[in-house]
């Protein structure tokens, strides 16, 4: 439960939906209160995001940011994605949302908590 700036390491899992289609699920677990979550590759459709805490936000603030350039770059120019275009994806609370842009990277970034715990999920259809 580091609050300290930190990089946390997304993971990627399959699995189908109810619907029977394909799944990709992004994860981000355990992110403390200043964190920028390392980027995945988003090779589908991001379909909608599910910010919750493990214990609590402890004041953070998530956003969830994308980029369409290589993940070869070695800083990608990360853009803030929004729920309708205009709405930024942005969490102080429990939070699930359609994602308006399609993006080929996506990361989480939070700031702002103390002993902060939460993590992210990033539904993609393929």
């Amino acid at each position: 439960m580091a609050d300290a700036a930190s990089t946390p390491t997304g993971t990627v899992a399959f699995g189908r939906g109810p619907d029977g289609n394909r799944l990709m699920i992004l994860s981000w677990t355990a992110i403390g209160g200043t964190a920028t979550g390392s980027w995945l590759e988003c090779p589908g459709i991001p379909d909608s995001v599910h910010i919750t805490p493990t214990a609590t936000f402890g004041g953070a603030t998530v956003v969830l940011q994308g980029s369409n350039e290589p993940i070869t770059t070695e800083s990608p120019t990360a853009v803030g994605l929004t729920t309708d275009g205009t709405a930024a994806i942005s969490a102080t609370a429990n939070y699930q949302k359609k994602i308006h842009e399609s993006t080929t990277l996506i990361r989480p970034v939070s700031s702002g908590g103390t002993s902060s715990v939460i993590n992210v999920y990033v539904k993609v259809r393929l």
